[in-house]
């Protein structure tokens, strides 16, 4: 019964287990200064991202493969193209794709930029129902406590860069720059210049930066319905009788 009750103990115990998960970055920008993950003034945060997923990272142009889109862990927008030319938009087939991904339960990150981004902004944000509507800039204080914003106090969101604000969702800071969407499990941040070599060392925004790749790296933990673990266990102890009887 003892080596019965410790296998039941593993089993449960492995239901509860994080891993590491594939990330599929859809790079619709040719900018190489700021433009996220993989461009030359985003190193720092690449290098948090492949850490976090176990160097699981694959970046593709758009998101129409939808077998592709779906077999993925999680989702991670870079910012699209400047507005005078929006050509790297999201399709609406990429965002039928990507509203069905978000259903399922994985997390997705879509990165915007400042108001002069107004079309890209307003066209990420059509993803969970919201839009553009203003803009922010300074040091954000931390509105809430999650694991986004774990041991961050503030960010800083360089001037002359001002993240635009929007309506609905949940913010993580004092100026809706950062938002949680629908069950929690997307994140729109408006402004990629914070993450950006030149800025990530300013206030939290290092911290927030680890949070962020942490969290978009993991998947959503489910823990056994109560009612599956009594199955298990009256299962396991038959077995345990069984064995008992056998010997």
């Amino acid at each position: 019964m003892k080596r019965v009750a410790q296998i039941f103990i593993l089993m449960v115990l492995s239901m509860q287990l994080t891993w590491a998960l594939p990330i599929l970055v859809r790079n619709g920008t040719t900018a190489v200064g700021e433009g996220g993950y993989g461009s030359t003034g985003w190193s720092t945060i690449t290098g948090m991202l492949d850490a976090a997923s176990g160097n699981q990272v694959t970046v593709i142009a758009d998101y129409l493969n939808n077998a592709q889109v779906q077999a993925a862990g999680a989702l991670w927008v870079n910012t699209g193209a400047y507005d005078s030319n929006p050509s790297t938009n999201l399709l609406a087939a990429e965002i039928a794709n990507v509203i069905q991904f978000i259903n399922s339960g994985k997390r997705v990150v879509l990165f915007g930029e400042n108001t002069s981004w107004t079309s890209w902004n307003n066209n990420i944000l059509s993803v969970v129902g919201g839009s553009q509507g203003g803009s922010a800039s300074g040091i954000l204080t931390t509105s809430i406590a999650h694991q986004l914003t774990a041991g961050v106090g503030s960010i800083s969101v360089p001037a002359g860069a001002a993240a635009a604000t929007v309506t609905g969702g949940t913010s993580l800071f004092s100026q809706n720059v950062a938002t949680l969407w629908g069950a929690g499990n997307v994140l729109t941040f408006l402004d990629s210049n914070t993450l950006q070599n030149s800025f990530i060392g300013s206030a939290g925004n290092t911290q927030f930066g680890l949070n962020l790749t942490n969290w978009i790296s993991s998947p959503v933990v489910q823990t056994p319905e109560p009612v599956t673990l009594i199955l298990m266990s009256l299962g396991l102890i038959g077995l345990g009788f069984n064995r008992r009887k056998l010997f």
